[in-house]
């Protein structure tokens, strides 16, 4: 399990390090963005989402305690979130906005998710797992939207 921490923490390094760089590779933050950090963003976002099933897999499984998903799914939470406020902060092209904002949608929507199944792994309350399907299929809507909007666009 304390890999599966490690992975984490250095995938946050590594997320927050790429939506931060500027898309031709410089160190300098971008405030306008030609559709390449909204993809970057959006790439992450979706790993975290496949990420999220292999916790919730595990758990359901016994593989890992529910501390461990909770641990887990609040890093989710914390990566998602870092990304999502350095999307929310880019100016992008108008090529690229309809994508942008449902990478947004789909962000913030996510989140809702990951907070309410870390909630749920730490009380057992099954509200929050109610509540955390309603969040994951808003996000699934704006997912289909995105990717839609993603094959028509790149």
């Amino acid at each position: 399990m304390k890999k599966y921490v490690m992975c984490m923490a250095a995938l946050a390094v590594l997320c927050a390090a790429g939506i931060a760089l500027a898309a031709n590779g410089s160190d300098e933050p971008v405030a306008k963005g030609d559709g390449n950090l909204t993809l970057s963003a959006w790439n992450s976002f979706v790993e975290n989402l496949n990420y999220s099933s292999v916790v919730l897999n595990q758990s359901i499984h016994g593989n890992i305690s529910r501390r461990d998903a909770m641990v887990l799914m609040t890093t989710l939470l914390t990566l998602n979130s870092q990304t999502l406020a350095e999307l929310e902060a880019l100016e992008t092209d108008e090529k690229y906005a309809d994508f942008q904002n449902y990478t947004i949608g789909a962000m913030r929507t996510f989140n809702g998710y990951l907070f309410n199944m870390a909630k749920f792994f730490e009380t057992d309350e099954v509200i929050y797992v109610i509540r955390a399907r309603e969040w994951f299929n808003a996000s699934q809507e704006y997912y289909t939207k995105g990717k839609e909007e993603a094959e028509f666009i790149f």
